[in-house]
């Protein structure tokens, strides 16, 4: 799907949110109840803020469209009593407006309520405007007088459609076909499956060079073919004519959609004005739902396109029931705010909602429940980690094993292993690897497993003469052995072990923190049970003291090292990327090409490993994610901070023959100010290369705010070596912050995992590591 690029608008949008985030909704937007509920707030928002009470016009029809949509959804006399109350106030009358189509919206719901109850209702007024339209037409007057824009074909032709439903003429169905379809081959692009406003927009084109395809005003044709095909009878000449069209706009429309689910005004430049617009995805929604609850379009093809619509959708409903990102009344595309709402799209919602009450109701949408956000699971309490340490996590015969450090309470401190067996969904308990070390995530433990089945965990202080280590019982993380430590001619932090078979030896890869400040090594030839220092690795090649960071990875030939010269907040020129991959000594490029040994030449320098980012001041990267796959590919995923509050994630690929590096999201403000450089961070899935998870506090497309002001879990996959993704959200509008993913591969499951829960800095946190499990 399409990444939509920076403007300067999103830059002042993301400045337009709300000082404090709205309240959280609900995770499961694929229940009946949840739609129901989220559907009665839109309603109730837009009853106490009408647009102009006196109204009778398109704005309040289409808005009443929608309210007898909510009442077949739940078949409340109240709302019925609404509407039918909204068409007495109005004697039943024609709307007030000029424009001959738009004055028979009103007659929609008017018909509506004739069809629940003829007794009740008057439909003889919006009869008598239509009959007196058909007349003057025999008289000589041109059919689509005053039908000259798209919007038409949505607030006039369902209204004839209903009159030929509710009296039998076949004038009606003549009338409508001749006006329907005379708009259409004026307006309609064949070429692009897509309807131009008017005329003026025939050849019209962006500062993009792009053509202009109001999304709204597709969304009124799509929306209103529905509304025409429940009255028209299936053996009418035209009928199939228009699920034609239906089905070639539902595809067009598909193409466009954002990777957050929403459309943006104009279809064919989604980056004229990159914001979400909320009414024409309602349209969408609508009509792609409409489309197969009513076996009109297939399922397999556009069921997902629905789903992730009504998802996004639900996201921009404010607690009070105000639908955000509304464009304003138009005839072109516009941007919109996240504050900026109109009557008539809460209708279109409400229209929305009641086709995904019926996808639900038929089985074709399984409830969040079953998905990623309804796996979830606490894997351990109040634990935390920094992501310069690894593994942070195993699973070893059939059982997750998960460290942490306690950050809050009695147990702040406290070095711990949390076991879970995946076989039996048990948890196995959680055990102190070391009482009140330090309330410091930085301090995690990192393990290992070695041949004999026996786990060994390896841990230290911030800044410590020693690393300390436990070696747990065969195939058993519940039961450890004696803590033993070795001691460090300088003070050290941050464990990373790592075995390299050609050369049969286990490093431990630490922060040198009182001398060099650069990754430097120990190594072990028994796997963990004594150690040797091993030296200096990677040097920073600055002036002054720089710590430069590293992630590694390893397979059964190689040590895989993605870097930094230096911490993003220290060194003002900004950070870069670098690469290196190191075996028995040596240091080499990704084709293999021999960079230079170590013990000969001494530690590796940023310049003499290869560039994948080039850092300045104003793009600062810190390094996230590094993996490899059976074929030799190189996967890294790193942040760029371009500011404070704007950081983004990126994903670089070697693809055997050269390096690929491509933007996947907006990763929002860091985590706390004085660690601006702490995002939430974005780790890659070592089964399938191109899925990465990662953590946002804003939307990941275009970067404005999201709707619970917390950083949420998205997975995003890619099958083009990242030029382009697809978001699906693992967490939505949760209460506390979600950060720090990784990946954790065994031989029949992988787990995700993540923090969750309050971080104010990096030695005062109060979270769990939460996640869930499939299998491979």
């Amino acid at each position: 799907m399409k990444q939509y690029t920076t403007t300067l608008l999103l830059l002042v949008l993301a400045t337009t949110c709300a000082a404090s985030p709205p309240k959280a909704i609900a995770d499961d937007v694929f229940t009946k109840k949840k739609i129901v509920d989220v559907m009665r707030r839109v309603r109730d928002y837009q009853l106490a803020h009408p647009w102009r009470e006196t109204d009778r016009n398109w704005i309040r029809a289409t808005y009443y469209t929608g309210v007898m949509g909510l009442y077949r959804a739940t078949k409340d006399p109240e709302i019925l009593a609404q509407a039918r109350r909204w068409a007495e106030k109005h004697k039943w009358a024609e709307g007030s407006e000029r424009e001959k189509a738009n004055k028979k919206t009103c007659g929609q719901t008017y018909l509506e309520l004739h069809f629940i109850d003829p007794k009740s209702a008057n439909i003889d007024k919006i009869r008598a405007y239509v009959d007196s339209r058909i007349q003057q037409i025999r008289n000589g007057e041109s059919p689509t007088k005053g039908w000259y824009y798209c919007d038409t074909l949505y607030v006039g032709p369902p209204t004839i459609a209903m009159l030929g439903k509710a009296t039998g003429e076949q004038k009606y169905y003549d009338y409508l076909n001749k006006v329907y379809w005379d708009v259409t081959d004026h307006l309609f692009d064949k070429k692009y499956g897509l309807f131009y406003r008017d005329s003026k927009y025939f050849n019209a084109k962006t500062k993009n060079g792009k053509k202009v395809f109001w999304s709204r005003g597709n969304g009124w044709v799509i929306g209103g073919i529905p509304r025409i095909l429940e009255y028209l009878p299936r053996d009418n000449e035209r009928y199939d004519d228009y699920i034609k069209l239906l089905k070639t706009m539902a595809a067009a429309i598909a193409k466009q959609q954002g990777d957050d689910g929403l459309w943006r005004s104009n279809l064919d430049d989604p980056d004229q004005y990159p914001n979400p617009e909320t009414s024409g995805t309602a349209f969408f929604c609508y009509a792609m739902a409409w489309g197969i609850n009513h076996g009109v379009l297939d399922r397999k093809r556009f069921l997902p396109v629905v789903t992730k619509a009504w998802e996004g959708l639900v996201r921009h409903v404010h607690p009070d029931g105000k639908l955000g990102f509304v464009q304003p009344v138009g005839a072109d595309p516009k941007p919109a705010t996240k504050q900026m709402t109109h009557e008539y799209a809460m209708g279109l919602f409400l229209l929305a909602g009641e086709q995904m009450v019926k996808l639900v109701e038929s089985g074709a949408v399984p409830s969040s429940s079953s998905r990623a956000a309804g796996r979830i699971k606490v894997f351990a309490r109040n634990g935390g980690w920094c992501w310069f340490q690894d593994p942070r996590a195993i699973i070893h015969n059939g059982k997750l094993v998960v460290g942490s450090v306690s950050g809050s309470g009695s147990e702040a401190g406290d070095v711990r292993a949390s076991a879970y067996d995946l076989n039996t969904n048990t948890d196995l308990g959680t055990f102190v690897l070391h009482r009140k070390l330090q309330s410091d995530d930085h301090n995690t433990p990192a393990f290992y497993v070695r041949p004999d089945g026996r786990i060994l965990a390896m841990y230290a202080y911030h800044s410590s003469p020693a690393h300390y280590y436990r070696i747990c019982e065969p195939n058993d993380p519940t039961r450890w052995g004696k803590e033993q430590s070795f001691k460090h001619p300088h003070h050290i932090t941050y464990m990373n072990l790592y075995r390299h078979p050609p050369d049969d030896t286990l490093y431990n890869f630490y922060r040198d923190t009182r001398g060099t400040y650069c990754p430097a090594s120990l190594i072990s030839k028994d796997h963990g049970q004594t150690w040797q220092t091993g030296g200096q690795l990677i040097a920073h090649g600055l002036k002054g003291r720089h710590r430069p960071y590293p992630r590694y990875a390893a397979d059964s030939k190689w040590i895989y090292i993605s870097f930094t010269e230096a911490h993003p907040q220290e060194y003002r020129d900004g950070c870069g990327i670098y690469f290196a991959r190191f075996g028995q000594g040596k240091f080499y490029r990704a084709n293999g090409t021999l960079i230079k040994d170590l013990s000969r030449d001494g530690p590796l320098r940023p310049g003499e490993a290869e560039r994948i980012f080039t850092g300045d001041a104003d793009h600062s990267s810190w390094t996230s994610s590094i993996v490899t796959d059976a074929e030799g590919r190189i996967y890294i995923a790193y942040s760029v901070r371009r500011s404070r509050s704007d950081h983004r994630f990126r994903y670089a690929c070697w693809d055997g023959k050269r390096w690929h590096d491509h933007p996947v999201a907006f990763a929002g403000a860091g985590l706390y100010p004085r660690a601006y450089d702490y995002t939430g961070l974005i780790t890659i899935d070592p089964t399938q290369p191109g899925r990465v998870y990662f953590a946002t506090n804003v939307d990941p497309t275009h970067g404005t705010c999201n709707t619970s002001g917390k950083h949420e879990m998205y997975e995003a996959t890619s099958a083009d070596l990242g030029k382009t993704w697809r978001f699906t959200p693992v967490t939505r509008d949760s209460p506390a912050t979600n950060m720090r993913p990784i990946c954790v591969v065994g031989k029949r499951h992988v787990a995700v995992l993540w923090m969750r829960g309050r971080y104010s800095t990096y030695v005062d946190y109060d979270t769990d590591i939460v996640g869930f499990i499939r299998r491979r």
